[in-house]
């Protein structure tokens, strides 16, 4: 991809969330990141090329790809910080990201971080113009109405007034934590 891509992509994600239970183990990612790093230097050397890539709580498996050598294949980090059905105050946000900023900047000092995926789940309208209020989003979640109930995660929807701010506070919380991007 990157001979093809020479000069038009200017970056590679080292796979998608790789932390998560279908993902990688840590010494599988780091090969796999070393083979795809080494690739796309040799094709593309203005290339970036970013690792982890993880979501959610991704702190711990990130450490022991750091820990395995990995920031020698890898230009950056991405994360995805994915929240949902919490905020970034609940969800402790600033000081997860402060913490993981320490431990990327032990394994290598200066690398850049960007934020390559973040969401909410936002209830879909019943009536096509109007946004479901807080107080009928609360009654269908009471009677677990689907899919604005789910077993999994995010495990409910949240009304657009309450997604739109956690989205700029989750936004700012990333640019606070020092992300270059998204």
């Amino acid at each position: 991809a990157a001979e093809r891509y020479r000069g038009k992509v200017w970056a590679y994600e080292v796979e998608n969330e790789p932390n998560t239970e279908s993902g990688f183990r840590p010494p599988d990612y780091r090969e796999s990141l070393e083979t795809v790093y080494t690739q796309v230097k040799a094709a593309d050397p203005k290339a970036m090329v970013y690792g982890i890539c993880g979501e959610g709580r991704f702190i711990g498996w990130m450490t022991k790809e750091l820990d395995l050598g990995a920031a020698q294949y890898m230009d950056g980090v991405s994360w995805h910080t994915y929240i949902t059905p919490g905020n970034p105050e609940t969800y402790g946000l600033q000081d997860y990201l402060a913490k993981a900023e320490q431990i990327i900047d032990k394994a290598k000092p200066g690398m850049p971080v960007v934020e390559s995926e973040l969401g909410t789940y936002v209830a879909p309208r019943e009536v096509i113009d109007q946004p479901i209020s807080d107080a009928r989003l609360q009654e269908l979640i009471d009677q677990k109405v689907q899919p604005l109930v789910m077993a999994k995660w995010p495990t409910h929807a949240l009304s657009e007034r309450t997604v739109a701010i956690s989205m700029v506070a989750h936004s700012m919380t990333n640019f606070i934590a020092g992300v270059k991007f998204f």
